[in-house]
């Protein structure tokens, strides 16, 4: 493996594109720098080695994680003292502080320094927290103008450039409304990845006996977690649920039918409660639907797009898929567009009632 590696390093070069044309043949002597097209594939090959050590002592007791919250997964990561920084509030006693410090080996921080290029702690004018973001862009525009570039060359830099700039802020933070519309996909990946190191932390404190479509805010909850919350309303607009064995969805309330313009029946609930899942419809033996049943019960449209959804004969456990893409999977420009028509949708409402 570690032959495989430094093969990878030491056998890169580079060429400076001129005029369209590939020229000269640059060997690099210090190894790979950042953005190396093939740094992510090497940090993927010493992860999962690192990763399987990991396991392997886990299994045999050496080592053990520590908890960062009641009820969340153990994180069994080496604390790195040379990244590591300390914020105490004002309600902390110095003598804690103190303590603490010494036991972490770490220095502490103030409210205005970042880590990572994000700020360690949001305040409350987030506008100030994140207005760098803005200068940067300034910054970058007021560079191309010098440099007499075309209309056409300059629309070119600022796709591929300068809207660049705020994507990793706005992957973790909700950046306020006068500088970005936000993203929905951190809330995404929390209520469709239920096994990553991400989803289970945030399920220990915020939503541990339910999911995230359906959290609150909770008491005290941190910017990072407002933020997040901030596309809930997207995501709860942009999905549905694909019908596996039906044991996971709700029959009245949740969104299942493909075919249906609200995904939901139409049909006055009667026959089966408000809190029948899906599964009741389904004949488990043979994996079918109780067509007798659903065309007794329901309008026949509705019956019709129930029994147009086909049934696999495993029976797999039902998913929520994102409803505007063809793979089923959230993008960054579909989730602007649900976002944006429902910003539009309330603003026409607000003018006709006023």
């Amino acid at each position: 493996m570690v032959k495989i590696i430094m093969r990878c390093v030491s056998t890169v070069t580079y060429s400076v594109r001129i005029n369209g044309l590939p020229k000269g043949r640059i060997i690099p002597s210090r190894g790979l720098r950042q953005g190396d097209p093939l740094s992510p594939y090497l940090f993927l090959l010493c992860v999962e080695g690192l990763s399987g050590l990991l396991r392997q002592q886990v299994e045999k007791g050496s080592i053990k994680g520590v908890a960062v919250y009641r009820g969340a997964p153990l994180s069994g990561q080496q604390l790195n003292r040379s990244k590591t920084s300390l914020f105490f509030s004002r309600n902390t006693p110095r003598p804690i502080q103190e303590e603490i410090q010494r036991r972490f080996g770490a220095p502490v921080i103030r409210q205005h320094e970042k880590y990572l290029g994000l700020p360690s702690l949001v305040g409350r004018s987030k506008r100030n927290t994140f207005n760098d973001l803005k200068e940067k862009l300034g910054n970058k525009l007021s560079g191309w103008k010098e440099k007499l570039l075309s209309s056409a060359g300059k629309e070119i830099l600022i796709k591929s450039v300068a809207q660049a700039i705020p994507a990793y802020t706005m992957s973790c933070f909700k950046l306020p409304d006068a500088l970005c519309d936000d993203l929905a996909g951190m809330g995404w990946r929390l209520q469709n990845c239920p096994n990553s190191l991400f989803h289970r932390v945030y399920k220990a404190k915020y939503f541990p006996n339910g999911d995230f479509l359906n959290a609150s805010l909770g008491r005290h909850p941190s910017y990072s977690w407002r933020s997040i919350m901030e596309a809930q309303k997207v995501i709860q607009l942009g999905c549905r649920w694909q019908i596996g064995n039906g044991a996971s969805v709700s029959l009245w309330r949740d969104k299942w039918l493909p075919s249906l313009p609200s995904h939901k029946p139409a049909t006055v609930p009667h026959f089966f409660p408000d809190d029948a899942l899906v599964s009741a419809l389904i004949y488990p033996e043979t994996a079918t639907w109780k067509s007798d049943i659903i065309h007794e019960v329901f309008l026949p449209f509705d019956a019709e797009a129930i029994l147009s959804i086909p049934l696999s004969l495993s029976l797999p456990t039902d998913r929520l898929i994102w409803t505007y893409t063809p793979s089923g999977r959230l993008t960054v420009s579909s989730a602007y567009r649900v976002a944006r028509q429902a910003r539009c949708d309330t603003h026409q409402g607000e003018s006709s009632t006023s």
